[in-house]
């Protein structure tokens, strides 16, 4: 928890383009912890050639237990032989501002006094850590590296090698808090590299479990998402006067009013967008069914929005439906005229918007994105022909997710959450988006997982965030066994066949290696000799021309 509270000192804000060094930072944390660990082979790479917003992503492969490189056979350790598991991380956070409303800690804390709240004042019992971060994601991480460590070394803290040997796949990035940018075309150039069809299963430490650390959540969807910024003038150099002008000359706050009304309809909350539901996967009774089960009622989830917030959303369907499988046009940010205290009577010449579209599975965010700036096109010469209207966006943009039940990772995760909770874990289509999930499922050729611990009530991506010891233990342990169950997969899932097959395939290339050194071991020493009398005939040659032709230049 100490080393966490470290961690959560570091700003690692990754929307902030100055804060390139923070990012950095916060990667050399965990890298150090890697190799304190016994990660070995580690690969940073810079992701701003493929979008100059990125930062890094970081990968590690290692076999656990480390003592049993020197104790097994070496062809115990064939890598296409050891069961294979993958966690995603990242190490960036959200914006830690408005730091007024931080009412209990401080956004990135420096001490441990300023990290730990205690149990009933007591300076040995930690309750929980606080910071940006300390939930989403930099808690879970930590806690992904504790089994790690844990599944490396016995009770007495030394090496061990009791456990079954896994070969784990880290890979960590420092931007999914802006949308992954960068990470689709990495993924596309070094899947190979790193996965090659050879990861059994695979877990996102990103996201939320259940009812405040109750019960496990096995999260079958996630939105995808794309933004537009409406941008509107009218021309003018400077604010003006609003006794002077008004009524007179466009207001841009008025016209970008009329366009933002227009994308909803006021009575059925239905996207009024030409096109938009038109590629939405079709649910089937069954799984709908499975997604509302589990789900809060009316009242719980408005108590989980804080003080019972009002709801809202399409007509017919429920707020589970609404929140997971439906997409969202939402206005998450707006800027024009004076916003001070009191009044300050100006006509504004410039307005804007910020808009986050969700999108459900089978949504393409680049085509939607293209649809809602025809809507704002056609709307614009329809209701602010006179304002200058203009668009800009689609950086955050990424794929919606949609897992399978039955998949392995999914089957190790309800064991795991089982035994870890004694419940059966519940089912959800989560609102969120965690980019990553729908590359490893297109790039990795595997069905991952979402097997994290924050709650709802963590406060994530809003002030006074914070993480409990009940949950930072809980994860630790169940991200052990899950090493555990991953480690029998070998065992459970492969023929002897096969291991067969795999065998000979790697004596054969050992013999082939052998004998093509042994072959060039011969026949160098040949061809020296070759060489050498080349040289001498023609030195011979030349000095047979020089004699006939007198020319000794």
């Amino acid at each position: 928890m100490e080393e966490l509270c470290g961690f959560l000192a570091i700003d690692s804000t990754s929307a902030v383009a100055d804060n390139k060094e923070g990012v950095e930072e916060a990667r050399r944390y965990v890298e150090a912890k890697m190799i304190d660990i016994g990660f070995k082979d580690i690969k940073t790479y810079d992701l701003s050639s493929f979008d100059s917003r990125a930062h890094s992503v970081m990968v590690a492969v290692g076999i656990f237990p480390t003592k049993t490189n020197d104790e097994i056979e070496d062809e115990a350790f064939d890598e296409t032989l050891i069961p294979t598991v993958m966690f995603y991380n990242h190490y960036d956070v959200q914006p830690g501002e408005n730091s007024e409303l931080w009412e209990n800690s401080v956004v990135f804390p420096k001490t441990l006094d300023q990290c730990f709240e205690y149990t009933n004042d007591d300076d040995d019992d930690v309750s929980k850590v606080k910071g940006r971060g300390a939930s989403d994601n930099k808690g879970n991480l930590w806690a992904v590296l504790s089994s790690i460590e844990a599944y490396n070394t016995n009770e007495k803290g030394k090496s061990t090698n009791n456990n079954k040997p896994v070969r784990i796949v880290l890979l960590q990035e420092g931007q999914e808090e802006i949308g992954s940018v960068g990470m689709d075309k990495w993924m596309k150039k070094y899947a190979k590299k790193y996965f090659n069809n050879n990861i059994d299963a695979a877990f996102s430490a990103d996201g939320s479990t259940g009812d405040y650390n109750r019960n496990g959540v096995i999260t079958l969807g996630l939105r995808g998402g794309t933004d537009v910024e409406i941008h509107v003038r009218n021309g003018a150099d400077a604010d003006l006067h609003s006794g002077s002008f008004g009524g007179a000359i466009v207001n841009p706050i008025q016209a970008l009013a009329a366009i933002m009304a227009s994308f909803h309809d006021p009575i059925t909350g239905r996207i009024l967008v030409d096109g938009y539901y038109e590629d939405i996967h079709t649910f089937t009774n069954e799984e709908i069914g499975l997604l509302k089960k589990d789900f809060p009622t009316d009242k719980e989830f408005s108590k989980t929005a804080g003080n019972g917030a009002s709801l809202y959303g399409e007509c017919n369907y429920t707020t589970a439906e609404r929140i997971g499988i439906r997409p969202t046009i939402e206005f998450v940010g707006i800027y024009g005229g004076y916003a001070g205290e009191g009044i300050k009577t100006v006509l504004p010449d410039y307005a804007s918007v910020k808009i986050v579209s969700r999108l459900a599975p089978g949504q393409n965010p680049q085509k939607c994105f293209k649809l809602i700036q025809k809507h704002i096109k056609r709307v614009s010469l329809k209701l602010a022909p006179s304002a200058i209207v203009s668009t800009s966006g689609g950086s955050f943009s990424n794929e919606p997710f949609l897992g399978k039940y039955d998949s392995v990772s999914n089957i190790i995760a309800k064991k795991v959450l089982t035994d870890t909770y004694g419940v059966q874990p519940k089912v959800a289509y989560e609102g969120g988006s965690i980019p990553v999930m729908r590359m490893i499922q297109k790039y990795a050729s595997i069905e991952p997982a979402l097997m994290a611990f924050s709650t709802k009530d963590n406060m994530f991506h809003s002030p006074n965030e914070w993480y409990s010891k009940e949950q930072f233990v809980t994860a630790t342990r169940s991200y052990v066994r899950v090493l555990s169950e991953v480690s029998e997969i070998e065992k459970k899932g492969r023929s002897e066949l096969e291991l067969e097959i795999r065998r000979n395939a790697r004596n054969v290339k050992k013999a082939v290696e052998n004998g093509f050194i042994e072959a060039k071991s011969r026949i160098d020493p040949q061809l020296a000799v070759a060489r050498e009398s080349v040289r001498k005939g023609y030195d011979t040659f030349v000095s047979m021309i020089r004699h006939i032709t007198g020319k000794h230049d």
